[in-house]
């Protein structure tokens, strides 16, 4: 049974898969009574990059969000490795270790973690979309006057694929914190008050800088250029498009909904994993602040 704290994943993943088959479902209409409901790529070339029409794309989209779990599987151990030893130049005269954690996970900080990652494929596809020069991900050429809104299609398009991806690079990430590889560093002969915190904290709050604010603005930017497109007309097929950005980060939580399952399945067995790769580090106990309250 799925745990409480996975509903709100859960509700993003049921988002996705109605957006597919709505997708699916309008093309056939379309297809049947030869009504412009939705461009016709969609059905035939979903995600130009990908081969094949929107069925296998779809397909495609869950099986490598799946693939590139287990690769991540596979070189979390060595990823975090190498940002161990740049962690060591960058704290000079820390020490580390594992402490023993809880094993409860909010379903906010479950939120939370996904949300990033979709925030992150976007400011990524983003890039991608303005530096190509080229509809990347986009099959087809934008009708005369729509340009802005066929930038938007290529770059939410642009956002399915990217987002599997970003399991390799925030994956290892929850693995540290998970596991509670932390660091400490007390220098008493300094005006400096003693820090300890997770390993991962400072590469966490990098990526989550980076994804935050000005990418959300980035978000609304291209959300209200999508409404100017289609002149705020509800009753425009092309709709669509404004409202898909509008819930693309919930739908990318949705997407990345099975590989965040087998996160949380296998994660005692790779936190023990790490600890072994790790075995000349200590274990800590960091006490309550009650306790080292001076008397």
């Amino acid at each position: 049974m799925v745990k409480k704290q996975f509903y709100l994943l859960i509700l993003c993943f049921i988002l996705i898969i109605t957006l597919f088959i709505s997708i699916i479902v309008l093309g056939i209409i379309s297809d049947i009574s030869h009504l412009p409901l939705i461009p016709i790529q969609y059905i035939f070339d979903f995600i130009k990059i990908l081969p094949g029409p929107i069925y296998t794309d779809i397909f495609l989209l869950f099986f490598i969000s799946i693939g590139f779990y287990f690769l991540n599987h596979l070189l979390y151990p060595y990823y975090i490795k190498i940002w161990y030893y740049f962690h060591k130049i960058y704290r000079r005269k820390s020490k580390y270790g594992f402490m023993v954690i809880g094993k409860k996970v909010s379903f906010y900080k479950l939120f939370i973690r996904a949300f990033y990652m979709g925030l992150f494929a976007f400011s990524i596809t983003t890039l991608i979309s303005s530096f190509s020069g080229d509809y990347f991900f986009r099959a087809g050429l934008p009708l005369p006057g729509l340009s802005a809104l066929f930038v938007c299609e290529d770059i939410f398009l642009g956002t399915f694929l990217i987002c599997p991806i970003t399991i390799l690079i925030f994956f290892p990430i929850f693995q540290m914190e998970d596991s509670g590889f932390i660091t400490y560093r007390h220098l008493p002969n300094y005006m400096r008050t003693p820090e300890i915190e997770g390993v991962h904290a400072l590469l966490y709050r990098l990526l989550k800088g980076y994804s935050g604010l000005s990418t959300i603005i980035t978000l609304i930017y291209y959300i209200y250029a999508a409404f100017e497109a289609v002149d705020w007309n509800f009753g425009n097929p092309a709709i669509l498009t404004p409202l898909i950005l509008i819930g693309l980060p919930f739908l990318m939580i949705g997407l990345l909904f099975i590989p965040f399952l087998l996160y949380d399945k296998y994660i005692e067995k790779n936190s023990e994993r790490l600890r072994k790769k790790f075995k000349k580090l200590p274990s800590v106990i960091v006490p309550n602040f009650d306790d080292i309250i001076s008397k």
